[in-house]
């Protein structure tokens, strides 16, 4: 089972995983492995009520547990429950800057939420802090229907462009809406950058991942 959910065989996964749990003893290493697997090929399945039902109690009995914490976020966004999906993120975010587990507190973003495009999808990664010399408080990774990386959307609030607009507005931030695409034949080269508009106030998930789906269902994919 955990040499099918390496190799990415969610299918696999879940169906072993349906057959393993009634026969394990809840709050085993064993069970709770399978259980965290499980869940996590339900949610890449679009199972969301049968992976909430997994991982929420796992969540519950190790709330230090980043894992089944961060899965347990993303399946509250993926469900449409808002204020359970931000109390969440909250707490993952609480945990993160505690941890002791070195290879937690090297990450710097988690996955949140996957949306269906009008043609492909899109992986929602949230950072636990504003990203990089421009700040990108989310990021938008766009797939084609094969699963091929196309390009990615940032909302960024580069430390610049805020001389201005703080004093005007204390409190808000201004944001902007950028694609990044690498470079086709070299992709040593700097990727292309394209400003697709800002967001003026205060960070808000839906927001402004709304915005992001409109220019990804707008550009759609890349031709090649």
């Amino acid at each position: 089972m955990r040499e099918a959910a390496q190799k990415g065989n969610d299918a696999d996964v879940l169906a072993n995983g349906r057959k393993l749990l009634p026969a394990l003893k809840t709050g085993t290493p064993l069970a709770d492995l399978v259980t965290n697997l499980t869940a996590n090929a339900a949610t890449e399945a679009g199972e969301t009520s049968y992976a909430l039902s997994l991982i929420k109690p796992l969540a519950n009995a190790h709330p230090q547990d980043w894992r089944s914490n961060a899965l347990l976020a993303r399946l509250y966004a993926e469900s449409g429950d808002k204020d359970l999906r931000d109390k969440q993120i909250t707490q993952l975010i609480a945990i993160h800057k505690q941890t002791s587990d070195d290879y937690f507190a090297k990450l710097h973003i988690f996955p949140i939420q996957k949306v269906k495009l009008h043609s492909g999808y899109v992986v929602f990664l949230y950072p636990f802090e504003p990203l990089g010399s421009h700040n990108s408080y989310l990021i938008a990774m766009v797939y084609t229907n094969d699963g091929k990386e196309n390009y990615r959307i940032e909302i960024e609030s580069d430390a610049v462009d805020q001389a201005f607009f703080k004093a005007k507005k204390p409190g808000e931030r201004r944001f902007s809406v950028d694609t990044f695409r690498k470079n086709e034949k070299n992709p040593n080269w700097p990727e292309s950058q394209a400003l697709h508009g800002f967001i003026d106030g205060v960070f808000d998930y839906d927001v402004m991942r709304e915005e992001m789906l409109k220019v990804a269902n707008e550009i759609g994919p890349s031709k090649k």
